[in-house]
């Protein structure tokens, strides 16, 4: 193990920068909310699942909910299309991708849904066949462009709507991720603002 000590000018300059402002260091937080819905059901919506802020990113996964609660004879990563044939978040009104995902999955059609996922980056491993057999996710980019300055506050209404009729109870899991700043003061207090 090698162990560094810092210069000390190194030192007493960000102690002199702490005496002026606070450090900021931006990263993005994550968080997860789910909700359910019962068997025989067509549509799902929920309303500011974030209340009121509007994530940069946000991923979308339908799962059984016997396996989500912890049936062991079900893996709670099997997530399932269940004949989705829509899927838009509305943020104050206006619809996020501008034009809803329409997958049909019963013909085939569900590239544009596949490709979401793919936008993620080059380190997504599922191809278009896996992705319809337990490894659907939607993934919207509401702000690919962070901006950590501003967080964005706006009603936020996600709707989803099926062919079929739910088989079972399904949980739905939402996946938000949001631009913060995390500031450091000079009593080496960390808080987030």
């Amino acid at each position: 193990m090698c162990i560094q000590r810092p210069n000390p000018a190194w030192t007493m300059a960000h102690i002199k920068a702490l005496e002026e402002s606070t450090e900021m260091y931006p990263y993005m937080n994550s968080t997860i909310k789910i909700a359910s819905t019962a068997e025989g059901e067509f549509s799902f919506s929920a309303d500011n699942m974030f209340q009121e802020e509007v994530p940069s990113k946000l991923i979308l996964g339908l799962v059984s909910s016997k396996a989500y609660i912890g049936d062991y004879k079900r893996s709670p990563f099997n997530f399932q299309h269940y004949d989705c044939n829509f899927v838009a978040l509305y943020v104050d009104g206006q619809s996020l991708p501008a034009k809803p995902l329409q997958p049909q999955y019963s013909e085939g059609n569900y590239l544009s849904a596949y490709q979401t996922l793919q936008s993620v980056g080059s380190d997504v491993w599922i191809d278009r066949t896996e992705y319809a057999n337990g490894y659907t996710l939607y993934v919207l980019d509401i702000n690919p462009y962070v901006d950590f300055n501003a967080k964005r506050k706006a009603h936020c209404r996600l709707e989803l709507r099926f062919a079929k009729a739910f088989p079972e109870s399904v949980t739905l899991v939402m996946y938000g991720k949001f631009p913060e700043i995390l500031h450091i003061d000079q009593a080496r207090s960390v808080f987030k603002q």
